[in-house]
């Protein structure tokens, strides 16, 4: 996605009521401004991809991310207006906090479930 498309695609994102879709928009959006690279540009873990493969029977309120692009992932959170509160990274207006406990994945890449969100 070239790089000036992103602030309509955040400002779509926080029209959306659903916060699971929300949520899984922005890290669409980030999967796709990450400039191409070897492997997977992040893996959404933990309670948030729980709460996706339950279908909302579980839900969190942060996602984790396990990317070996952690500094490419904070500096796009940072430019697209992200604070660091703690652990977390948090945009108010999209009400997203996300985190990146991890770079590396424990586990099978191929077990990896891979989504396309919109476009």
């Amino acid at each position: 996605m070239p790089s000036k498309d992103w602030p309509s695609k955040l400002q779509y994102a926080s029209t959306m009521m659903d916060p699971l879709r929300r949520r899984l928009y922005v890290c669409a959006l980030l999967t796709a401004t990450l400039p191409p690279g070897r492997g997977l540009p992040l893996v959404i873990v933990g309670g948030h991809a729980l709460e996706f493969y339950t279908l909302g029977g579980y839900t969190t309120v942060d996602v984790d991310l396990v990317s070996t692009r952690r500094t490419e992932i904070v500096c796009l959170l940072e430019n697209w207006g992200f604070e660091r509160i703690g652990r977390h990274w948090y945009h108010p207006e999209l009400d997203v906090p996300i985190e990146i406990p991890d770079e590396s994945l424990a586990g099978s890449e191929e077990k990896v479930t891979r989504l396309e969100i919109d476009d």
